[in-house]
């Protein structure tokens, strides 16, 4: 939904907003940022940005590379919470739901094989997902 200096109108998300996530927690306990505004990593080629937004590309809760420093992608850059089985996600119609660790998961590059979860962080793929 977001990225590094863009702004997205309602009438973007096409995919309709109930079936968008807006934002989604990140653990601490993944190395995630807890606040916006996080500069970098000490030791690390990862800035800005991307310490601060999630990505639907990893699994809920994956477990991160247990040193922080090591630039892992999985956890440190996925969502996560402390909740057993899942986490919550706004979703761009303010409403928030619990998103299970178990929903369908299918990273593909093409986009009409991703899985439920990665579907639900495009805005606009042409393929809204209902009943999650």
């Amino acid at each position: 939904m977001y990225g590094c200096n863009s702004g997205v109108k309602l009438a973007k998300i096409t995919d309709g907003s109930s079936n968008t996530f807006a934002a989604g927690e990140r653990s601490w306990d993944a190395f995630a940022a807890v606040w916006v505004g996080v500069d970098q990593w000490i030791d690390c080629t990862t800035h800005g940005v991307s310490m601060v937004l999630g990505t639907v590309f990893y699994k809920i809760n994956i477990p991160p590379d247990p040193y922080a420093l090591s630039c892992d992608g999985r956890g440190s850059a996925g969502f996560g919470s402390r909740h057993p089985g899942g986490t919550q996600f706004v979703m761009c119609d303010g409403s928030v739901h619990f998103v299970s660790e178990t929903i369908n998961f299918q990273n593909s590059t093409i986009p009409s094989n991703l899985g439920i979860y990665q579907r639900l962080g495009q805005r606009s793929d042409g393929e809204p997902v209902q009943g999650f």
